[in-house]
């Protein structure tokens, strides 16, 4: 192999690296961003929860009065 032929070689493994690191990152971000939809589903659903049965308690008092 001629220099310039190496040379653009070890360049050409150079970017691969980098941009698998870059892509590894961004798989790690959405990663977190979906963990993240997650817990914040769980969080409102559990205080939709709370909500809907103080409805129910005050709609029961209503009722009785």
């Amino acid at each position: 192999m001629a220099p310039i032929q190496q040379e653009i070689e070890l360049d050409r493994e150079i970017w691969l690296g980098r941009v698998k690191i870059h892509l590894e990152r961004l798989l790690d971000k959405v990663d977190k961003d979906k963990a993240f939809l997650r817990h914040m589903a769980f969080h409102y659903m559990a205080r939709n929860k709370v909500c809907k049965a103080r409805i129910r308690n005050l709609k029961e008092k209503l009722r009785k009065a």
